[in-house]
């Protein structure tokens, strides 16, 4: 792709998320152009645009990222951006076929939540995969405590339950854990050990009669496009199926959210996958506004 090129694409994605945050202000319009040209210059995955009387009316980008069993191509808020329909399919469509020539099995994107940006997406294929959200620290509901239930920070001791609240997790979402391999949950159970230990994450339980209930982690959220500062990204929810139903995902979600404001963070992040009903419910009733969907469209 020629300099010009590269210049008119990042001033597009600029302008592609200035109108996000104009739409939704949870979302930030900062952006750093100088990062965005230098990554699409030295990427090695190219950046597909679609031209009309020698300016270019629409933009896409997706990175392969992933293991072997789901290797996938992904598109950032900044990584796509079009004047109609017409011009994204036709660049979907040539990009989906490279993107299957190296390997990948499924195409993601993140897409504004409002209706029309996702209906432009629909008319293409692509189905909501998860919802990103935020609340503001300061604007959630309080705290409720529980008789009979310990909150507190959890650890090395506490693994073994973390192995059995992520699979239960991941059974909400709609996963499958009983048929993963022995190398798979493996190597899921090291990735939540690894991230449990991490000295930059915070994890917390609930405890019952000394048994743990409930979980949940904090840590500070990554640099992603869209995000805005001093944010904690909350994560791993999960409450024991045989203590729903009792306020417990909201007394453990009140502490952590507590010990990050504490921590001087500003916003909370969260996700959650479309097949979990109950905890899209539980989300959006604690008062968190979606920014993001994650939509998928298999290649």
């Amino acid at each position: 792709m020629a300099d010009i090129d590269v210049d008119a694409v990042v001033a597009r994605a600029v302008h592609q998320i200035e109108l996000d945050a104009a739409s939704n202000p949870l979302i930030n319009a900062s952006f750093d152009p100088h990062g965005l040209r230098q990554a699409l210059l030295h990427s090695p995955e190219p950046t597909w645009v679609f031209e009309h009387a020698g300016s270019i009316s629409a933009h896409l980008f997706g990175a392969l990222l992933g293991e072997p069993h789901d290797f996938a191509a992904w598109t950032g808020p900044d990584g796509y951006s079009y004047d109609n329909v017409g011009d994204l399919a036709a660049l979907v469509g040539h990009a989906s076929s490279h993107w299957r020539d190296r390997g990948a099995g499924s195409h993601y994107v993140w897409c504004l939540d409002r209706p029309d940006r996702l209906e432009d997406w629909s008319h293409l294929g692509y189905s909501r995969f998860s919802t990103r959200a935020l609340l503001e620290l300061g604007h959630e509901v309080p705290t409720v405590h529980h008789e009979g239930y310990l909150v507190r920070r959890g650890g090395a001791p506490d693994l073994r339950a973390a192995y059995d609240l992520d699979e239960q997790l991941d059974e909400a979402q709609g996963d499958r854990p009983n048929l993963r391999t022995a190398k798979e949950r493996d190597a899921a159970r090291t990735q939540l050990r690894e991230t449990i230990e991490d000295p930059e994450n915070q994890y917390f339980v609930v405890e019952s009669e000394g048994r743990v209930v409930a979980q949940c982690i904090t840590f500070p959220a990554p640099q992603r496009r869209g995000s805005l500062p001093h944010t904690v990204f909350l994560s791993e929810v999960a409450v024991d199926r045989e203590y729903r139903r009792r306020g417990l995902a909201r007394l453990l979600v009140g502490y952590a959210l507590e010990h990050a404001r504490d921590a001087n963070f500003k916003f909370c992040e969260t996700q959650w996958r479309e097949s979990n009903k109950v905890g899209a419910r539980f989300w959006t009733e604690y008062g968190f506004h979606t920014t993001y969907a994650r939509l998928v469209r298999a290649l």
